[in-house]
């Protein structure tokens, strides 16, 4: 009867036992991420070829997770440490200049550095042929547009004047054949780095979907998810942003993200904003038009500037709800100048891909660890194609980038749990 009894209780004492036991810990494998795989990336400050001499080092930021077979081999947002390979400025006789970095450790954590050989693989502001198979990246990229002033301005005149301004297209020629056009990275380009070799790593398997957070979004009221003009009569740009949070939360953020707020048009602003996209400028201040929601002007617009005041990243808020700190915006991306010479008319070229530009600003903010992208949202009514107040044509998934704000405490990006993970950096989730 003992030995019976003792059959009967020594399983269930093994079970409580186990039950009181600490969870497992996941077993450590090694993965090796194969040679060619990408990774996107920001750059936290400019380079410039000439400028940035060899060895100086450069600190860039992921912008996803890197994952192999469903598995998380480095979070997002960490640091990649790299060094200028080469460095070489403009050459009169049109000589372009040319840059090359090299990259060379990935920081996980404080304690945890992982050796890579990497390369520049592709740049925002960069044309794919500009951007050779080693990494050097060849100054014949859309920067160099700040090289063509006087082809623009022969335009500006021939719109104004109603003359042909051969002349001016001359000495645009012989502008252009002094020196040739520079590679300039600028702060928050981003870009792919792809790797050389391939990259082995020992630890647990991560998977992709434990990293998803489960945040309820909040009900939301119903808006038309379209900007327009001030007496209502034309559509503007589509909703494709919101964002959860207070004032200081959306203004803490992007300044963490390295935008600027964009000034209301004046004269004044608005010429010097004509003055440096003639001159291939940046203007940090450079004002961006005013449109209406729901009978309202916008109350918060910020800009991310590109090589020159033609190109730039811009996206409007209007407060839909104070009380519970709800936000709609419109994020939109300028590619370049627009010049209707018969309306006598000038205005920048967008993006028609109003998803990439409203992916792009989820990205920033998310990288500066200040914001969570909880889903995407389909808002009911939202026009999938048309164009905005300039005639200019856009095209959306008619889905909204649920964002939450939070405090920018100045924690590691890579420690926000709630942050999406991509697969070698691929798409957010499919339209």
């Amino acid at each position: 009867m003992a030995a019976l009894m003792r059959g009967r209780w020594l399983p269930l004492l093994a079970g409580v036992l186990l039950a009181g036991a600490p969870p497992r810990l996941l077993a450590q494998r090694e993965i090796t991420v194969p040679v060619g795989a990408t990774l996107p990336i920001r750059f936290l400050r400019g380079l410039t070829s000439g400028k940035d001499l060899q060895g100086e080092p450069v600190v860039v930021q992921t912008l996803a997770a890197l994952a192999v077979d469903s598995c998380v081999v480095v979070p997002p947002f960490v640091s990649v440490l790299g060094r200028v390979a080469f460095s070489r400025g403009a050459g009169r006789g049109g000589r372009p200049g040319a840059l090359e970095v090299r990259f060379q450790e990935l920081a996980i954590g404080r304690d945890e550095r992982l050796p890579l050989d990497a390369v520049l693989d592709s740049l925002e502001y960069a044309l794919p042929r500009d951007v050779l198979d080693s990494g050097l990246v060849m100054g014949g990229r859309r920067a160099r547009a700040g090289r063509t002033v006087l082809p623009l301005a022969a335009t500006a005149v021939a719109a104004a004047t109603e003359v042909l301004a051969i002349p001016v297209a001359l000495l645009a020629g012989l502008e252009l054949l002094r020196r040739g056009p520079t590679v300039r990275i600028v702060a928050g380009e981003v870009g792919r780095l792809r790797l050389l070799v391939p990259l082995t790593v020992r630890r647990a398997c991560t998977r992709i979907e434990d990293h998803r957070s489960l945040t309820t979004v909040p009900t939301l009221p119903r808006f038309v998810p379209q900007a327009e003009n001030r007496k209502g009569t034309r559509p503007g740009d589509p909703i494709n942003m919101i964002l959860l949070g207070s004032g200081p939360e959306l203004e803490a953020a992007f300044e963490a993200a390295g935008w600027q707020p964009a000034t209301r048009g004046t004269a004044g602003s608005l010429a010097r904003e004509i003055t440096a996209m003639l001159l291939g400028r940046q203007a940090y201040e450079a004002p961006v038009s005013t449109e209406y929601f729901e009978g309202r002007p916008q109350d918060a617009t910020w800009q991310l500037q590109g090589p020159n005041a033609r190109i730039r990243h811009h996206v409007r808020f209007w407060l839909l709800d104070s009380l519970a700190g709800i936000w709609v915006g419109a994020a939109i991306k300028d590619i370049g100048v627009l010049v209707r010479p018969f309306r006598g008319t000038a205005t920048h070229r967008v993006d028609p891909d109003a998803d990439a530009e409203r992916d792009f600003t989820v990205s920033a903010l998310e990288a500066a660890g200040c914001a969570r992208l909880l889903d995407y949202m389909p808002l009911p009514g939202a026009i999938r194609s048309g164009s905005d107040l300039s005639r200019q044509p856009f095209f959306t998934d008619g889905r909204a980038a649920v964002v939450r704000l939070r405090r920018c405490d100045g924690s590691a990006p890579g420690s926000a749990s709630g942050a999406d993970v991509q697969t070698q950096g691929t798409a957010p989730p499919p339209r």
